[in-house]
């Protein structure tokens, strides 16, 4: 490969003019990073023997929070206003309109706060369009509705978040076949990690550039730029939080990770994300949620008959009649009490216990004999031996609302709810209905204020317990495989669930006024 120092001090100059546009740095004059500096000299300084750019590809991968939008915007603008190409068309493109118009709204800024850039460009914000009408350049922020898109020629592609791109049309139209009327086309992507998922164009991307940077991949036109914690650092050590930042620093300081860190620490589902914006890491939608340390300090022992005439809320989890099922009852904390208490009940056919603690190599058997799981006769589930727990326990207790899944069982509850007067409420299964509960259920096991009296088999399914979480950290409870049993955990969480969001704790001076003696 060539290297011209010429076109690379080119590149460097025009940037070198432009502002930041960010916080305490907007309006300052460029200031360069040096990784942002190295990664300028090569992508616009190594050229072909004909003196055209060598890489048409340059993927940037980095933590959030380093100044990719920045450096993105500029090169844009450098392709937009100081390419010589006639007639340049630069878009920006991501998963939706919103989150392509931050480099193009960061790239206008730049443009109205450099005299000459803004004497001879047109903003248009409201359809976010730059235009050059001395040159005929435009510079457009795009979304992924990309059946809209066919027919550009773009001379400049700035791509951003790819991980988030909900399939992969939006890059296809963008890249694919439009650089035949180009000589130096520019793809220039940024983004940091995302969710392993191998349909995904993001996590593809990412693969590809990571075999080209290690060599498995010979391609001369895609420069790879990857700061990332390798898959066995500890994600836990500053050392490594400094080593995948290059802008530290620069832009921000390491108390920044340090309290991110803090903050998710004990939080299973939240520290993914520490580990996407901070380290850079791919990770799994799945993620182990309950730390069993603290959860064996929640086994507080309680006396059921103390709970008579009490307040609770009930989960109905019926799986599948020839698997595991549970119904919880969940108690509000009270002036005595001040814990949740858990109450579960547990159910599995009886003819085909021994065969599947066998084959699953778990003790169910031994939990039977123990009075742990109720067996019921036949090789299915009688489900009339739930129905008789449910009313048993609406006749003890003042049991407010059962929570069910409607998957498995609407025609229980229908009966529960018509012929014997117990409040059924449809509880799905979703990001919408069981984000909220089951953060609050980790939350409430972390400050240690829940008894579950020790119970082995909802221990079990906690320790089972993993969760699927979005983009914007929902999560919803899942199993890790198909013998891995979470009901007694689910239906813990869907009581836990309508408590939340219809008792209203009331204490006792409240309810019966003061004596005084």
């Amino acid at each position: 490969m060539l290297f011209s120092q010429e076109k690379a001090d080119e590149a460097i100059k025009f940037i070198s003019n432009l502002t930041h546009t960010k916080g305490q740095w907007a309006g300052v004059p460029w200031n360069w990073i040096p990784w942002q500096l190295e990664l300028i000299k090569t992508a616009f300084g190594t050229v072909k023997p004909d003196g055209s750019r060598q890489y048409r590809y340059v993927y940037v991968e980095i933590p959030k929070k380093n100044g990719k939008s920045e450096i993105s915007a500029a090169v844009g603008l450098k392709l937009f206003a100081a390419d010589k190409e006639a007639g340049a068309e630069i878009y920006t493109a991501a998963g939706d309109r919103l989150q392509a118009s931050i480099i193009f709204n960061v790239a206008a800024q730049m443009t109205n706060d450099h005299k000459l850039l803004r004497e001879r460009t047109k903003i248009l914000h409201s359809v976010k369009r730059m235009v050059i009408h001395k040159t005929g350049s435009v510079y457009t922020a795009l979304s992924s509705d990309a059946f809209t898109k066919h027919g550009l020629n773009p001379h400049g592609v700035l791509i951003d978040e790819t991980h988030a791109h909900p399939n992969r049309e939006l890059y296809d139209v963008l890249t694919e076949g439009t650089d035949t009327a180009r000589s130096q086309q520019m793809i220039f992507i940024t983004t940091t990690a995302g969710i392993q998922d191998e349909t995904s164009i993001g996590w593809e991307l990412h693969e590809y550039a990571r075999q080209v940077k290690e060599g498995i991949i010979e391609d001369s036109g895609f420069l790879p730029l990857i700061y990332a914690a390798e898959p066995d650092d500890d994600w836990e050590d500053p050392k490594i939080w400094q080593k995948v930042n290059p802008s530290l620093g620069y832009i921000f300081e390491l108390d920044k990770i340090q309290e991110h860190y803090d903050s998710v620490k004990n939080n299973p589902a939240r520290q993914n994300n520490f580990r996407r914006y901070r380290l850079n890491q791919w990770v799994s939608q799945l993620t182990r949620y309950i730390p069993m340390d603290y959860w064996r300090r929640c086994g507080t022992l309680f006396n059921p008959d103390k709970l008579k005439n009490h307040p609770c809320y009930g989960g109905l989890d019926l799986s599948s009649k020839k698997d595991m099922c549970a119904f919880v009852l969940v108690f509000p904390p009270d002036d005595i009490n001040k814990k949740w208490r858990i109450l579960p009940k547990f159910y599995m056919p009886e003819a085909t216990l021994h065969e599947r603690a066998k084959e699953d190599k778990v003790p169910y058997d031994l939990w039977a004999k123990m009075g742990l799981i109720t067996l019921t006769p036949g090789n299915i589930i009688d489900y009339q031996f739930i129905q008789k727990d449910v009313i048993q326990a609406s006749q003890l207790y003042d049991l407010r609302e059962v929570a069910y899944d409607p998957w498995n069982a609407t025609e229980t509850a229908v009966k529960l709810d018509n012929e014997n007067g117990i409040t059924m409420v449809e509880h799905r299964q979703g990001y919408v209905s069981m984000s909220e509960p089951t953060k609050k259920f980790h939350a409430l096991i972390l400050e240690e204020s829940i008894a579950h009296g020790g119970h082995k088999v909802l221990e079990w399914n906690a320790d089972n317990l993993e969760v699927k979480i979005d983009v914007s950290e929902n999560v919803r409870p899942v199993k890790a495989n198909v013998k891995k049993r979470i009901d007694g955990v689910v239906a813990t969480i869907m009581a836990l669930g309508r408590a939340l969001q219809t008792f209203e704790y009331k204490s006792i001076y409240e309810t019966q006024g003061l004596t005084i003696l």
